[in-house]
């Protein structure tokens, strides 16, 4: 049997004796509560105390949403175009390039050198300028042959 908003309001006003209007903001409240710790990645145990007994867990569906909208907001502290910098595990120097593309969960950066990378957002930041340097045009992006 699947319970709705209403029923619970119905029956929180019959069981306590609650007007309408106080059993409708009490549902209210837990509903947001239950909102917040799924959105948190939380379970929420629902005890037998109250007639019900189960575990709520988040959907799948909404795991993911939640990590591509922590992805896409790491995204928007870079703008096309940005020099950033990532460390990758097999190298000693930072791999520097230019952000050319977002992606559903990565950015895709191009090195100096040519090499495309798709990279966590959360792994990138801005690269530091080398002094004595002059930093590359940001409107030319050299693609070395093969």
């Amino acid at each position: 049997m699947t319970a709705t908003k209403s029923d619970l309001i119905s029956a929180i006003a019959e069981e306590n004796g609650f007007p309408q209007n106080k059993s409708a903001e009490v549902i209210k409240t837990l509903i947001g509560l239950i909102k917040t710790k799924l959105a948190a990645g939380e379970d929420v145990l629902i005890k037998r105390d109250f007639g019900l007994s189960g575990v709520v867990r988040p959907r799948p569906s909404r795991l993911r949403f939640l990590h591509q909208m922590r992805s896409h907001s790491e995204m928007l502290k870079f703008r096309i175009g940005d020099r950033v910098e990532f460390q990758y595990e097999g190298r000693r120097s930072p791999v520097v390039g230019m952000l050319t593309c977002y992606n559903k969960k990565t950015v895709t950066v191009i090195t100096d050198s040519g090499q495309r990378w798709n990279v966590a957002p959360r792994l990138l930041r801005r690269a530091a300028a080398v002094v004595g340097q002059q930093a590359p045009d940001p409107n030319l992006i050299r693609l070395h042959k093969k």
